[in-house]
């Protein structure tokens, strides 16, 4: 999934396709299911992105679970989006943590529709998780208060039965 920052490269298809040769899983606006033992659906967002369910697993005590499911999201703004259609975890970024945050005030201004709610770091509302990284870079190479991060994170199971 390329970024707005990404989209003023030329070759498009070109960049995308040495994404791909290295590896990578392009997912703009479109979803694929991975099987890791278990089946989970990933979904890319440039627009709108619906996916469907997948396959049902057994959780604890032979209960039916369903398939995890993870948006990668350019930004925090599509959280209620996801959240309404019943996703998991959403993985943005865009927001550049804010770029110059203040003591005790936190980010001072923010490119999201929503302004600084999801500047950087992680919330929860309802079963939803939204996870937002400060990235490595951006436009303007200007950041106080706000050092750039790449994040690792480690999913766990969690027995949640079928809802």
């Amino acid at each position: 999934m390329l970024g707005n920052h990404d989209l003023r490269i030329r070759d498009e298809s070109r960049l995308r396709g040495a994404l791909s040769g290295a590896g990578l899983v392009d997912l703009g606006g479109r979803s694929q299911t991975v099987g890791t033992g278990e089946r989970n659906s990933f979904g890319g967002q440039r627009t709108s992105l619906v996916l469907a369910r997948g396959p049902h697993r057994r959780g604890a005590a032979g209960r039916r679970r369903r398939p995890l499911r993870i948006l990668l999201a350019h930004s925090p703004d599509q959280f209620a989006w996801a959240r309404a259609r019943n996703f998991d975890l959403v993985l943005a970024g865009h927001t550049h943590g804010g770029q110059i945050r203040l003591p005790l005030v936190g980010a001072v201004a923010c490119p999201s529709r929503l302004g600084v709610k999801y500047a950087c770091g992680v919330f929860q509302e309802g079963p939803s998780i939204l996870h937002v990284s400060r990235g490595v870079s951006s436009l303007l190479p200007l950041r106080i208060n706000c050092l750039p991060e790449l994040t690792r994170l480690v999913l766990t199971r969690a027995n949640r039965p079928e809802t």
